[in-house]
């Protein structure tokens, strides 16, 4: 879409009155294009946050006085320290544009700023970042697919984000939500407390009531009863805001009952080997889920619960605890009431798995990390001098050769994959495999690997797939692993 206006004049066009940023407080910094399309969404989205109390600087409600002054505005806004994240709103304009480029740059270097917080806004209906980046490249010009490329390398077309479309049905009040669980987890708020409230004016005196009795204080009202359950028949409580412990409890519950099954319990997102969670604890958890965890041992292994899902999605991981370790998911009653079990299987969240045809051969899997494995081994079989060169190819981010893994010699964007990866050997030579992908990141890994060996991805058809289960950005959904 073409811009019309640009510069101060957008800024002044699109002005955001009496919404300053307070930038003496911690805040979030908002990347977007100055595009018809990307600024009706973003102005819409600020102005949901602000008044949630978020504290967010973006351009037009921080106007500066002149062209000269707009030039840096943004720039010292990001070298305040105070600035702790990025929100950056990507579409076909803003992955075009040599400023947001440079302004992801900057972002990406300066230590105090963390993570880059992705919102999928695409114009088309079917777009994605790596389809778009392919679009651009077969384009023909350079100097557009360099930039494209740039803010690629950047913010990967593999990230997670959050996306209106797909995830929140375009509904920007629904998104603005998920962000703002985001914001606070960061420690943002006090977006109101840039305004200047107008001191209030005087009111004529009332005459003196006459006295009356001082009222007797009120007792204290009791906080929120919070959760009372019960697994296996043992009694437990959580307070509100300890939903987490719903799940550390239930855990604690499986294991102690059927030990055998503990490593078998990793399969769910929110269960993990220790040494496979990077920064648990920390809003750099890698994955995700592991912003808020807890270490429980078995066998002699430590192994974390996370819980950085919404209160619908940690009920989710517990039924599925119960059913991977065979257990009656009745038998957690939670405020007077058990568990039920609307989807039974095998406790990775599917009824039936995944169903697929390869080269007009049907097979399953019970999970996708199952398929990714599978779907490998069966192309590595059919095409075993092509899996060197997938190994090294930088778009195929879930192969690499086992060697560069453990001696860290791959780009980081790509070494931090394999968190999660399985070992594969062809012709005598050592691969990892990761499947640290959603749904929709898995299979387009599968399909890149069709296309690098057979020019297409035609060859394979997905004929069933698992009902989708969803974890909120603040871990999230996955965010900021905003979700793809």
């Amino acid at each position: 879409m073409t811009q019309e206006l640009i510069g101060l004049e957008f800024l002044q066009k699109n002005e955001i009155k009496n919404k300053r940023c307070n930038m003496e407080q911690p805040f979030a910094f908002i990347s977007y294009s100055h595009d018809d399309f990307d600024s009706q969404i973003v102005m819409n989205v600020f102005k949901l946050l602000y008044d949630k109390g978020i504290n967010v600087w973006i351009d037009t409600a921080n106007m500066p006085y002149g062209e000269d002054d707009w030039k840096v505005s943004a720039m010292q806004a990001l070298m305040n320290h105070n600035c702790k994240f990025a929100f950056f709103f990507r579409s076909e304009s803003s992955m075009l544009k040599d400023t947001i480029s440079k302004e992801l740059t900057t972002i990406k270097k300066l230590k105090h700023i963390g993570p880059i917080v992705t919102i999928d806004i695409w114009h088309e209906k079917g777009i994605y970042a790596q389809k778009f980046l392919d679009q651009v490249l077969n384009g023909g010009d350079y100097s557009v697919y360099a930039v494209c490329e740039q803010i690629c390398n950047i913010v990967s077309p593999e990230c997670k984000a959050l996306r209106l479309s797909a995830d929140f049905g375009n509904d920007i009040h629904k998104l603005a939500a998920e962000m703002i669980a985001e914001a606070k987890e960061h420690g943002l708020g006090g977006g109101k407390q840039a305004e200047k409230p107008e001191p209030p004016k005087p009111e004529p005196p009332k005459p003196e009531p006459p006295k009356q009795e001082p009222p007797k204080p009120e007792s204290p009202k009791p906080a929120g009863d919070g959760y009372t359950y019960t697994i296996f028949g043992k009694p437990y409580k959580a307070g509100e805001r300890e939903q987490g412990k719903l799940m550390y409890d239930a855990f604690a519950a499986l294991m102690e009952r059927y030990p055998d099954s503990v490593d078998q319990l990793t399969r769910r997102t929110s269960v993990a080997r220790a040494e496979d969670v990077k920064n648990a604890n920390t809003k750099d958890a890698d994955p995700v889920y592991f912003r808020g965890c807890k270490s429980f041992q078995a066998d002699g292994r430590e192994y974390l619960v996370g819980t950085s899902y919404g209160f619908n999605a940690k009920l989710a991981e517990i039924k599925g605890m119960f059913k991977i370790c065979g257990a009656d998911v009745g038998e957690f009653i939670l405020n007077g009431k058990p568990l039920v079990d609307k989807n039974p299987g095998d406790g990775t969240g599917a009824a039936d798995g995944f169903a697929y045809d390869l080269w007009n051969i049907p097979h399953k899997a019970k999970s996708m990390a199952d398929m990714m494995h599978d779907v490998f081994d069966l192309i590595a079989e059919k095409y075993p001098a092509s899996i060197p060169e997938m190994a090294e190819n930088q778009s195929i981010t879930s192969v690499a050769h086992k060697s560069d893994v453990d001696e860290g010699k791959l780009p980081s964007n790509k070494l931090n994959y394999f968190q999660v990866k399985k070992e594969h050997t062809v012709d005598g030579a050592k691969y990892y495999v990761s499947t640290r992908y959603n749904r929709e990141q898995g299979l387009g890994q599968l399909k890149k690997m069709l296309v690098l060996c057979e020019g297409n991805a035609d060859a394979l058809k997905i004929t069933a797939v698992p009902d989708k289960t969803t974890h909120s950005v603040s871990g999230k959904k996955g965010i900021g692993e905003l979700l793809r």
